[in-house]
């Protein structure tokens, strides 16, 4: 038998991570946090950094909604839709008792 597998760590380029858009969105998040906080009020400004927190986790997750739907109508699959229920219900509990 013949082994054609291949090492791949040779043949892909090296992985640069740019980390001046990840700077540039937590600087104006944290600035968001802050200018809510000082014209409005604290609780507001804790809305806004869970609601951006929320949105950071589902991006870096690549939860997506309409992969789920697609799915559930397509395969009769509804492991996406269970998964969007579940992140909506989390984030209801999480944000009634700032609200």
């Amino acid at each position: 038998m013949t082994d054609i597998s291949l090492d791949r760590s040779r043949h892909l380029p090296p992985v640069t991570v740019d980390r001046a858009p990840a700077l540039v969105a937590g600087c104006a998040l944290l600035g968001g946090f802050l200018a809510i906080a000082q014209l409005v009020d604290l609780r507001q400004a804790a809305l806004f950094a869970v609601g951006a927190l929320v949105g950071v986790a589902l991006y870096h997750g690549s939860f997506g909604f309409t992969g789920g739907w697609r799915r559930m109508v397509v395969e009769r699959r509804g492991r996406g839709i269970r998964a969007q229920m579940l992140m909506i219900g989390v984030a209801a509990v999480a944000m009634i008792p700032l609200i």
